[in-house]
C-alpha cells in the first residue's frame, strides 16, 4: 500500500488543538465560572454594604472579564461552541 505523500506546506499539517494559548483560553472561561459561585454568600458576610457591594460588583467584573478574555484566547472554535450553547439555551426556553 503507498504511503500518502506529504506536503511541505505548513497548512497541511493537523492544528495543535491544545496550544498553551488555548489551554490558558480554556482555564480563563472555566475560572471566571467559578468567581460566580460566591456571589449568593455575599448578603451574609459580616462586612458593611458598601465593602459587600464593592466585593459583589468587583466579582461580577473579574467574572466577565476572564470569561471573555478566555474566549478570546481560546480561539473561533471556542467561540462558535458558545454561541452555539447558547443558541441551544434560547431555543429551548421558547418552547
Amino acid at each position: 500500500m503507498p504511503v500518502p505523500r506529504q506536503s511541505s506546506s505548513i497548512a497541511a499539517l493537523p492544528a495543535n488543538r491544545w496550544n498553551p494559548r488555548t489551554t490558558a483560553g480554556y482555564t480563563l472561561i472555566g475560572s471566571s465560572f467559578a468567581l460566580w459561585l460566591p456571589l449568593p454568600l455575599l448578603p451574609f458576610l459580616p462586612l458593611s454594604m458598601s465593602h459587600r457591594a464593592g466585593l459583589g460588583g468587583g466579582l461580577v467584573i473579574a467574572a466577565e472579564f476572564a470569561f471573555w478574555a478566555g474566549l478570546v484566547l481560546a480561539g473561533p472554535e471556542a467561540a462558535r461552541r458558545v454561541r452555539g450553547a447558547v443558541g441551544r439555551f434560547r431555543r429551548r426556553r421558547r418552547r
